[in-house]
């Protein structure tokens, strides 16, 4: 419930942001771009038992060697591979790749958008 009220939060901030645009501040964007890719990576890395494929992916984790698993790129088996041997849980592996997925996002938000502020908006809201 709570985090219903973050989403609203962000996406009052971000659309008033892009009215005012701040003169498109690169040093601002940069910073904005940091600050959402740190609060989306939290919220959705520590995510549990959301979405209906949720248990797809925490298998895919768990068995690596399940014959539902052959799709996965290389660097994704790697990855959890490393974590795993590591002794971490599936929720690193969730941290790591929200992290990778948002980053990538917001960076070419941040690159190819004339309005930063509205773009992530937009990204915020298809979710």
């Amino acid at each position: 419930m709570y985090l219903a009220y973050i989403f609203i939060f962000l996406q009052v901030i971000l659309i008033s942001l892009s009215f005012q645009n701040y003169k498109n501040d690169v040093y601002l964007k940069k910073i904005a771009s940091y600050v959402l890719v740190l609060i989306l990576t939290v919220i959705s890395g520590f995510r549990y038992n959301v979405g209906r494929d949720f248990p797809n992916y925490e298998l895919m984790y768990l068995d690596p060697n399940n014959v539902r698993n052959l799709f996965i790129e290389p660097v994704w088996q790697y990855s959890a591979n490393a974590l795993r041997n590591l002794g971490f849980s599936s929720v690193a592996w969730f941290l790591c790749t929200s992290f990778v997925i948002n980053s990538c996002f917001i960076t070419g938000i941040r690159k190819l958008s004339r309005n930063f502020y509205l773009s992530v908006a937009f990204y915020l809201a298809s979710c």
